[in-house]
């Protein structure tokens, strides 16, 4: 069990470099990753085009047991939300908007699913 519970923690973090990569190489500046407030987490906050974005990035080896951003069910939408909305309040970043998107990751393929829910 502990075993299968490593490498599920490091699926996940290869994920999260790879998605960091993809948004670097679309120009997206990388304010903060891993932000933690209370019980919350947002894997990566960007800015891009003065838009403020929330990013949750889930990852697969395999979609055999369904869509990766199938798991950003509505308890982890409110997860999100109140974790973006501390975010915001202890920052004094310029945005016009912000957004919440999923970047799907499956077998090394990105997916990058903006406006994936609304608040």
């Amino acid at each position: 069990m502990h075993n299968t519970l490593s490498e599920h923690i490091q699926i996940g973090k290869q994920g999260e470099c790879k998605a960091l990569e993809y948004l670097k190489a679309k120009q997206y500046t990388i304010i903060q990753t891993n932000y933690r407030a209370s019980n919350y987490e947002i894997d990566i906050i960007a800015l891009f085009s003065k838009v403020l974005i929330f990013i949750e990035v889930k990852t697969r080896s395999t979609d055999l047991y369904g869509l990766p951003e199938k798991a950003v069910n509505n308890k982890k939408k409110q997860s999100l939300i109140r974790a973006a909305q501390q975010f915001i309040s202890q920052t004094h970043l310029k945005f016009k908007e912000s957004r919440f998107d999923v970047i799907s990751i499956v077998k090394g393929d990105v997916f990058h699913i903006q406006d994936a829910f609304w608040v």
